[in-house]
C-alpha cells in the first residue's frame, strides 16, 4: 500500500488539472452498485481511494449499494450522503464525517476505525 500512496502523491498535480476530476471519478465508483458482482470491486475501492487522497469527496453524494473492499477511507465528507445497501469489507476509515448520513441494510464488516488524537 505504501508504493500504491507514493503513486498517487505523483500523479496528483496531473490528477487535479482534469477537469471534473471528482465526478469521473464518482461516477467510476459508482459501477458498482449497477453490477456488485466481485469484479467490479477493486475499481470502486480504488476509485474512492483516490477520491480520498486528493480530499475531493463532497457532501449529498449517492454512493446506494457500492461495494467497497480493502480500502481506506480517509477525511472524507459524507455529509447527508446515500450509504443505503453498501457492502464495506475491510476498509478503514479516519476521520470522515457521517452526519445526517443513510445507512440503512448495510452490510460492514471488518472495518478498521481510527480516530486523530488531539
Amino acid at each position: 500500500m505504501q508504493c500504491y500512496s507514493c503513486s498517487i502523491e505523483l500523479l496528483k498535480p496531473k490528477l487535479n488539472s482534469i477537469s471534473n476530476i471528482k465526478d469521473k471519478l464518482l461516477q467510476i465508483t459508482q459501477l458498482s452498485n449497477i453490477n456488485s458482482q466481485q469484479k467490479l470491486i477493486r475499481t470502486p475501492s480504488n476509485t474512492i481511494y483516490l477520491l480520498s487522497s486528493l480530499q475531493e469527496i463532497q457532501s449529498n453524494i449517492n454512493l446506494r449499494k457500492v461495494t467497497l473492499s480493502d480500502t481506506k477511507l480517509n477525511t472524507l465528507n459524507f455529509f447527508n450522503s446515500n450509504l443505503n445497501k453498501t457492502k464495506f469489507r475491510n476498509v478503514s476509515i479516519q476521520s470522515c464525517n457521517f452526519t445526517c448520513t443513510k445507512i440503512k441494510q448495510a452490510k460492514w464488516e471488518n472495518i478498521i476505525l481510527t480516530r486523530n488524537k488531539l
